[in-house]
């Protein structure tokens, strides 16, 4: 023990060497007395200091609240050269530290994947040595990792594991252990006996936990918690620029996407801006992010010239200072952060005036100020919806021409091919009409065309087929390359048709009997005359022929994971999922089909469905949103079902049709009770939470027509915080709770009673606490006439003056108790005590999963057997009954999810009152929900020793197997779990004859001593002492009774609270 620690428990000490020194004096003053033989301190106590020896063991200090492990400061790692030796070393001789080498190092892209050689890498116990579980006792082997560090990383340093964020790990560990871990599908990857490993790891600079700064580079370091330094290597890597855009597909003309850049950083001279206006010379030019249509080759690095890059909008990302220089953000300047991110909005228009009409529609990226930079020239392409603009929509003339041009219509077999002639088979165009429609009109629908009247028609077809169907003449136009048209109608009100009611407008739908509904689009038309006479009377029309019953709406309903949704809407995540354009009832979404057609005969073709669901947890670092289904068949009896995720469409699960019951009507195909499986694609949209394979919830679809309609409004589900009443740290009443002399004197006395509280709002909630450290015991419920009635006893071993009050919403109740030292005076004083409990094995497990990246660390008090924690050295002190506490120190820290969570739990105490038994412990740090605790004193835990076993071991009393379950002031305290939550048993020895008695194992216990209860306490006045011929067991009594007030006085000590 250093010596400042013992500075700090000189004054603690003074009391108990007082004592000691009167059984000294005793000692000498009776004849023929001789202290007893464990009185010098033990056989491991020095002889010169006996009285020492004992409170030193008992009073180590307590360790902090937020203890970090010591480990060994390591040996200077040397750097990694700038181009690493491309020939690894393949032996692991004595001297040879390990190093890796990397398939490459710098100008790395988005998804590449590198090949990571590693060498010296070999076990050497103890310092390798895992000292956490799975693999605790073994060979921790080495995390391989691509991440972003900040400079101090190194476990050995202290830092962590929140500083260390990953895009990418591998875990290399000992063949026999791969599986242990999860296998190669978790990362797992077998060591080879030379101590040398190969893994392949994928650049993402995108991963959801980028810290925003620090250093890119592949980094290793010692698995399963080993102490070994010389595991610590750092290679730097760069890499290239890169953009990600809120939305690439099925984007409607008009809309507004959220672009994101990464990793544009200087280079000079290349980035650097010519001495030109707007930014003088040696500035850095920043990045144009540009909206536009571009040719194949487009890039200034290949010197085509600015006039073949089309614009409809453009940003100008420059350094924050030069922002105004350039005209601010009006101008459309962005300021880029430090470490070359930056984050802008721009508006998606296909119509603007110069668009050539051809080449590519994306985001573009390239050098600002005319600079060319290969790294910065990027193209994400985006994808549209079919749209149409007309050239006047409001205020027409009752007879006069309007332009029609359309963009984005391309094909889309087999849902855009005819159904009959003349074009049955093949791209069926597009029908462009002016007419007065119904509300519903839609032949996507199932609408007939007796629905649709029409003053004026086009039809846009593919260019071979103009003649097919009658030429110009007849209203046909061909469609450009790029599935744009431009079509000119003669728009008459007062048209020979017109129907009289409806809605006059540019209606578009396919052509030749095809029904694909993203064809589908409507432009209503005004008409600038005021003339409100009725419009005339139509013809009557002729009676059409029976047609075909109209095919009923596909739809999909998928609830995607069970254990997914319960996960984010638990305590965990804390999250929630909302839907929208989907109903969801029963744990089901339900997406309408929107579009497309299948062959289910032939196995072709692919259905599309409306609507999203998001699903949200951990305050934002999980955010899915899984929008606009579609099902391909792949096979007659096989399928695939993909969504949109966060902006990009994967292959979510394959689906067996074949396990499926099918039933048909009117010509929909209806699939229920689909096994669905996850993919690859699947398992990385979900973002590596199940693996490939797993089976999902089971699908039920419907191959039918499409529709414009949606699902519903959306509803969300989500997190229900329990709702709770604030404990003040001072007792918010001292009045109110009235009890009666035996009620008092059961309760000073730690017994069982019943207690009645009047005055609070029928049905509240009120909250039992004990001050003066605030302690919750239990709550209650307010009758119908507002009184909240308990049933309990005060904590055992409670002296002084403290505080009951019960808590409400609405007002608190309480009462002032003097409790007698005299109950601080136990029966049985014992040590070495030892608890053993595991905590929560889910909960463990779920901190060692990707999920919460978590770990547990333990003080030097404390040891950990692979996830089961015990406590030793404890004090307790014990009546029969058993009532009394048994206190232990050391501490326990969970930490996960990047530092959210950082709790730690310490000073454990057993507490056996009369109304049940206790874990009671200290909590300091934050929560999972990030919300800050500091509690002393939590009963944390309830105790059924009825069900646990107790039985007697040479000597020592051993409870083992209590099953323990969490208390409201736990949940409270720790926020992970609700109360009645079970939490891993708990085993207690306890040493001592006395244990024996206490718990009914001795042969002959020991009498009980029952102190008198009072208010206030009593003075014990002793007798005096005889002379030395008095009774010879009289000096033996004096000697016990002050030795037992050591004891106490050093039970005491440890249960002071930390500094």
């Amino acid at each position: 023990m250093s010596t400042p620690a013992r500075a700090r428990l000189s004054a603690p000490l003074a009391p108990a060497i007082v004592i000691a020194a009167i059984i000294a004096v005793l000692a000498t003053t009776f004849s023929g007395f001789a202290l007893p033989a464990h009185a010098d301190g033990g056989d491991d106590a020095p002889a010169s200091a006996p009285v020492e020896a004992t409170p030193s063991a008992t009073l180590t200090p307590s360790p902090s609240a937020e203890p970090e492990p010591t480990e060994p400061e390591p040996a200077e790692t040397p750097s990694p050269s700038a181009v690493p030796d491309a020939t690894p070393v393949l032996d692991d001789e004595p001297g040879d530290g390990p190093s890796i080498t990397l398939s490459q190092q710098y100008d790395l892209v988005e998804g590449q994947q590198i090949v990571v050689t590693g060498t010296g890498f070999g076990p050497d116990a103890p310092s390798t040595t895992a000292t956490r579980p799975p693999l605790a006792g073994s060979f921790g082997g080495v995390y391989v990792a691509l991440g972003r560090y900040p400079d101090t990383w190194k476990p050995s340093d202290g830092a962590p594991s929140s500083a260390r964020k990953n895009m990418d790990v591998a875990w290399v560990l000992s063949p026999e252990n791969v599986a242990t871990v999860g296998g190669s599908a978790a990362g797992a990857v077998a060591i080879n006996p030379d101590g040398s490993f190969e893994v392949t790891l994928t650049v993402d600079s995108w991963f959801a936990d980028n810290p925003g700064t620090g250093n890119y580079g592949v980094y290793t370091y010692p698995g399963g918690g080993a102490p070994a330094p010389q595991f610590e290597t750092y290679t730097p890597i760069t890499i290239q620029p890169s953009i990600r855009v809120s939305q690439t597909d099925d984007l409607v003309d008009g809309s507004t996407v959220t672009v994101r850049g990464h990793n544009f950083l200087p280079n000079p001279p290349l980035t650097t801006h010519p001495d030109r206006a707007p930014l003088p010379g040696g500035k850095f030019a920043g990045v144009y992010v540009a909206f536009g249509r571009y040719p194949d080759v487009w890039q200034p690095s290949l010197n085509v010239s600015a006039s073949a890059r089309k614009n409809a909008a453009t940003r100008w990302v420059v350094s924050p200072e030069d922002v105004a220089a350039i005209g601010g953000e009006a101008a459309g300047g962005v300021a880029i952060e430090p470490d070359g991110e930056f984050t802008t909005t721009l508006a998606l228009d296909s119509f603007w005036a110069q668009n050539p009409g051809s080449g590519n529609y994306g985001i573009y990226t390239y050098g600002g100020g005319g600079t060319k930079v290969p790294a910065f020239e990027t193209y994400t392409p985006l994808d549209f919806l079919p749209a149409v603009r007309v050239s006047q929509t409001e205020d027409l003339d009752d007879v006069q021409q309007v332009t029609v041009e359309g963009h984005h219509f391309e094909p889309d077999a087999p849902g855009t091919n005819g159904t009959r002639p003349p074009l049955a088979g093949k791209f069926a165009g597009i029908y462009v009409n002016f007419g007065r429609y119904p509300d519903e009109w839609q032949p996507s629908e199932g609408v007939t065309m007796g629905a649709r009247k029409n003053g004026a028609s086009a039809w846009v077809v593919n260019p071979e087929d103009v003649e097919t169907i009658g030429g110009t003449a007849a209203g046909a136009v061909a469609i450009n390359p790029d599935h744009s048209f431009t079509v000119t109608l003669d728009v008459d009100k007062d048209y020979a048709d017109n129907p009289g009611s409806g809605t006059y407008g540019i209606y578009t739908f396919s052509g030749s009997g095809a029904t694909y509904a993203p064809f589908e689009t409507a432009t209503p038309l005004t008409f600038a005359s005021d003339d409100a006479s009725v419009d005339p009377e139509p013809e009557p029309e002729p009676t059409p022929e029976p047609s075909a019953p109209a095919v009923p709406v596909g739809s999909l309903t998928w609830g995607f994971d069970a254990d997914f949704r319960a996960y984010i809407t638990g305590a965990t995540a804390r999250g929630s999922i909302t839907s929208s354009g989907a109903s969801y009832s029963g744990g089901q979404f339900t997406f309408i089909q929107s579009g497309g057609s299948v062959d289910t005969a032939a196995g072709t073709g692919t259905a599309t469905y409306g609507g999203s669901v998001r699903f949200t947890g951990h305050h934002g670092a999980l955010d899915l949103t899984f929008a606009s289904p579609q099902v391909r068949l792949t096979g007659p009896s096989s399928a695939v079902l993909s969504y949109i995720v966060n902006g990009k469409r994967a292959d979510i699960a394959s689906l067996n049709l074949a396990a499926a019951t099918r039933t048909e009507n009117s010509g929909a195909v209806r699939f229920s009770g689909v096994p669905a499986v996850l993919t690859g694609a699947g398992a990385n949209a979900f973002e590596g939470f199940y693996p490939a394979g797993r089976v999902l919830d089971p699908v039920t679809v419907t191959f039918g027509a499409g529709t414009t309609a949606t699902g519903g409004g959306g509803s969300t589900i989500s997190f229900k915080e329990p709702v709770k009443t604030a404990i003040p740290d001072t007792p918010p009443a001292t009045e109110g709770i009235v009890l009666d002399d035996a009620s008092l004197e059961a309760l000073l006395a730690g017994g069982v009673v019943t207690i009645a509280a009047e005055g609070f709002e029928p049905g509240e909630l009120v909250k039992i606490v004990i001050y003066s450290t605030p302690t919750l015991l239990g709550t209650a419920t307010a009758d119908a006439n507002g009184v909240a009635t308990w049933k309990g006893s005060l904590p055992a071993g409670l002296t002084g003056t403290h505080t009951l009050v019960f808590i409400g919403g609405s007002t608190a109740k309480g009462i002032v108790l003097n409790i007698p030292e005299s109950n601080a005076l136990a029966l049985c004083v014992a040590q070495d005590a030892t608890l053993t409990w595991g905590f929560k094995e889910s909960f463990r497990a779920y901190l060692d999963s990707t999920i919460a990246h978590g770990e547990w660390i333990v003080s030097e008090d404390v040891v950990d057997d692979r996830g089961i924690f015990t406590w030793s050295d404890g004090v307790a002190s014990l009546d029969e009954g058993p009532v009394g506490t048994v206190s232990f120190i050391g501490s326990l820290r969970f930490t996960g999810h990047e530092g959210v969570l950082d709790t730690t739990l310490f000073n454990p105490v057993i507490e056996f009152a009369a109304d049940g038994a206790y874990l009671v412990l200290d909590i300091e740090g934050d929560t999972q929900s990030g919300v800050a605790v500091s509690a002393r004193g939590v009963r944390f835990a309830t105790l059924d020793l009825a069900a646990a076993t107790v039985r007697e071991v040479g000597g020592t009393v051993v409870l083992e197997d209590i099953p323990a379950t969490l208390t409201e002031g736990g949940s409270e305290a720790f926020g992970t779990y609700p109360a009645g939550e079970a939490m891993d048993p708990v085993t207690l020895s306890i040493g001592g004859d006395c244990a024996l008695s206490v718990f009914g194992l001795a042969d002959d216990p020991a009498p009980s001593v029952e102190p008198t209860p009072s208010a206030e306490p009593q003075d014990d006045t002793p007798a005096a002492a005889g002379d030395q011929g008095g009774p010879s067991w009289l000096p033996w009594l004096l000697v016990g009774v002050l030795a037992l007030a050591l004891v106490v006085t050093i039970v005491q000590l440890r249960r002071r609270p930390q500094a």
